[in-house]
């Protein structure tokens, strides 16, 4: 009688197997989402321009506390075509990325960087004429 349960057993499970897909991938099937795989485009986003002037308004630096930076009067690190690296900050200087370009420039406190031309110039220098607001 067991004998009978289970050969019937094993004769239905033939049946419904028909029904279920195959796990992995046929040979042609690989190859087919190789040459896809490979052919994915990367597609850039547009990134936005970054203002003329960056301000690097003023930094905090707390034991056991994040570093605070402010950059253009916000508190945002990331902010429309720029990033500011807090992270990587040296003392009191700071990288600040530009996100179109790649450039990177360090800042001081009350320093102003002019995106076009990469100078550098002191909120009290005399040449701030060179920085346009």
């Amino acid at each position: 009688m067991i004998r009978i349960i289970l050969l019937l057993t094993a004769a239905s499970s033939v049946c419904y197997a028909d029904n279920l897909q195959r796990l992995f991938t046929a040979p042609d099937e690989r190859i087919e989402l190789d040459r896809l795989r490979n052919r994915i485009e990367v597609i850039s986003p547009d990134i936005p321009e970054p203002p003329k002037n960056i301000t690097f308004n003023g930094i905090i630096i707390r034991n056991q506390m994040p570093i605070a930076v402010w950059v253009n009067g916000s508190p945002e690190t990331k902010q429309e075509g720029f990033s500011v690296q807090v992270n990587q900050a040296k003392n009191t200087a700071i990288p600040i990325f530009l996100s179109k370009s790649g450039r990177e420039a360090w800042l001081q406190p009350g320093q102003t960087v002019n995106t076009q031309n990469d100078k550098i110039v002191e909120n009290f220098d005399e040449q701030s004429d060179d920085i346009e607001e």
